[in-house]
């Protein structure tokens, strides 16, 4: 099975050279984890390491906010864009507190969008954040599967590597999660903050073909370098 590196140095060794190529790989924890600075770091590892163009679909935080706390970290990804490295698809002013999704629910119009983007730049790499925003607008457990079942073949026919982020955080989107998650992604990597103090810990909950190590890694998040795996003494 092909692999693709996420680009966290350590984190790629213990998953044995990276995440299964062309697939779906779902990043959950809960607030503050870093699941969008893992998702970012994928993207801009991608582009700098494997020069493979991505695309970043925000559901949650707009792009502009995006690019100013990535910058926080060191990270230009206005560059990335001018160069036609990085493509946005920022739909988070769908999803505004007073948002209600209503009748049918159907995934076309976001596929479309993202057809164009990764046609436009030749995009490699896709992370959409998060999937929880949509499943707290929608919280209807069979409808949300087709969904994603509906997300994933679309994404495994353009042939790109994906990371879907999830933020795991009250009793629906548990529910949820055992409903769907394990059904429906090909890996899942799990984030944690740390409870009192200590690191942050990253591990693999399922990963396609069992090929990876087993326990878990502690993390710091730091500038210019995003996750950083802290060696085990």
């Amino acid at each position: 099975m092909s692999k693709i590196p996420i680009g966290i140095e350590g984190f790629d060794k213990f998953c044995k050279k990276g995440i299964p190529e062309k697939k779906l790989t779902v990043v959950m924890g809960p607030p503050r984890s870093g699941k969008t600075i893992f998702g970012v770091q994928f993207l801009i590892r991608g582009i700098l390491i494997s020069n493979e163009p991505g695309v970043f679909i925000t559901l949650d935080e707009n792009q502009e906010t995006v690019i100013s706390k990535t910058k926080e970290l060191g990270w230009d990804i206005s560059e990335h864009v001018n160069q036609g490295l990085w493509e946005f698809i920022d739909v988070s002013s769908h999803f505004k507190d007073d948002f209600e999704i209503s009748g049918d629910f159907d995934l076309g119009g976001l596929l479309l969008q993202i057809q164009m983007a990764v046609r436009k730049i030749k995009a490699k790499r896709i992370v959409m954040d998060s999937l929880s925003v949509l499943f707290s607008k929608y919280p209807d457990i069979e409808t949300i599967k087709k969904g994603i079942l509906q997300l994933k073949s679309w994404l495994n026919s353009y042939s790109v590597t994906s990371l879907i982020i999830d933020e795991i955080d009250g009793e629906i989107l548990k529910k949820i999660h055992s409903e769907i998650i394990n059904k429906t992604s090909d890996s899942i990597i799990k984030l944690q903050n740390p409870l009192k103090g200590g690191y942050r810990t990253i591990e693999i909950i399922k990963y396609q073909g069992n090929n990876y190590l087993k326990g878990k890694l502690n993390f710091t998040i730091q500038k210019n370098q995003g996750i950083v795996i802290v060696p085990i003494d």
